[in-house]
Order: C-alpha cells, then sequence, then structure tokens
C-alpha cells in the first residue's frame, strides 16, 4: 500500500497529498515494524541497505534516461520551498475577509446554501463552504470522519484509516471535494474496510466458540 502511494504521488504531480502520506507512512512503517517477531526484524535489517542500493541505482538510470527526477526535484522540493502553500494563504485570508465582510441575508445564504459564484475566493475547505454552504460542509466531514472512528476500533482495519486521514487532509487543502468521483472513491474504501471489520470480528467471534473450556 505504501509503494503504491509513492507511485501514486509520482504520478499525479500533487503536493497537498505529499506531507501527510510522507508523515503517516513513517508512522505506519514504524509501528508495524514493532509488532514483527524478532527473526522478521533481523530479515529486514539486512537486506533493507541492499533494497535501498538497487531502488537508488534503478532511480538514477531512470532519470538518465528521462530526466523524470529532476522534474520531480522541481516540482516538490523547489517549488514547496519557494512557494510552500501554493498561494493557498493569501486565498484563504481573502475568504475569512469576505466571510466576515457579508450582511446577514448574504452570511444566510453562504451557510445553508453557499454562493456558487464565489468559487474562486479559495480551495479546500473554506472554498468548499463558501460554494456549497457550511452546514453541507459539516456534514460531509462528519459522513467523513464518523466512519474513520467506527473503523478505528479494529487493530487490523487501522491502515485503511490511515490513508483516509491523508484523503481527508486533501480535501481540507485542495479542491478535490468539488469532483464527485473523488467522494466516491473514499466511500468505497469506506465501505470495503466496513466488510472487512465484519469478517474480522466473525473470525473473532468464531475461534472463541471453538476455545476449549477450562
Amino acid at each position: 500500500g505504501i509503494i503504491l502511494s509513492i507511485l501514486g504521488i509520482f504520478l499525479s504531480g500533487s503536493r497537498s497529498i505529499l506531507f501527510p502520506i510522507a508523515g503517516l507512512g513513517i508512522f505506519i512503517v514504524i509501528t508495524h515494524f514493532q509488532t514483527l517477531s524478532k527473526d522478521l526484524k533481523k530479515k529486514i535489517l539486512k537486506w533493507t541497505p541492499a533494497v535501498i542500493f538497487g531502488i537508488v541505482v534503478a532511480s538514477f538510470l531512470f532519470n538518465m534516461q528521462t530526466g523524470y527526477f529532476e522534474n520531480f526535484y522541481t516540482r516538490y522540493v523547489e517549488e514547496t520551498m519557494n512557494n510552500p502553500t501554493s498561494d493557498r494563504a493569501g486565498q484563504w485570508s481573502g475568504t475569512i475577509e469576505a466571510i466576515t465582510t457579508q450582511d446577514f441575508p448574504t452570511t444566510i445564504r453562504m451557510i445553508f446554501l453557499g454562493i456558487p459564484e464565489w468559487g474562486n475566493r479559495g480551495e479546500g475547505l473554506l472554498g468548499f463552504g463558501l460554494t456549497k454552504g457550511f452546514i453541507p460542509l459539516i456534514s460531509l466531514y462528519l459522513c467523513m470522519i464518523l466512519p474513520m472512528v467506527q473503523l478505528w476500533k479494529t487493530k487490523e482495519v487501522r491502515p485503511l484509516v490511515f490513508g483516509l486521514i491523508c484523503i481527508l487532509f486533501q480535501f481540507t487543502i485542495d479542491s478535490t471535494p468539488y469532483y464527485p468521483p473523488s467522494e466516491m472513491n473514499y466511500f468505497l474504501f469506506v465501505a470495503i474496510g466496513l466488510k472487512l471489520q465484519s469478517a474480522f470480528q466473525k473470525s473473532r467471534q468464531t475461534s472463541k466458540a471453538f476455545v476449549p473450556s477450562a
């Protein structure tokens, strides 16, 4: 899953999902590594330098042919250092100013229905609230967060929750919520997680039923 996430970053060119995936990815790897047996830990540590060396050599050869990693460095390193928020800080400042300077009828409309013609005033959380309404925004976030709480109760499904957190972060700062397939894919993974959770719970109940009493 982590490998596919990294490939997705390379293919998408998006920076809004890079930092949550990087942070949570490290956390997931460390957490999962601690649960492994001592023998398996030793094998992983033994082969890790060789794997890293192979990846570095392959990346170097691939870059010589395509120059891809130079573009990657420009996109993810140089542009991030020069403009960390991609001008979103100014957008959010203007959005907050627009919210606080409206008359009462406009504010009520903004809260319940949104103002579609303000779609160019920002991305992410505030932009979606402005154009679709802050009540619908709160409803959307509740629909996204409550399944995470439910899935977190099952240890085996928690890696999926980390992925959902990354998506939620991207929804917060990017224009992703405006595209229905984004929500469809999110809740598709939620449905898969709930199905897996149900299967794990049934498996535990079955195993307990066959445990002989003392």
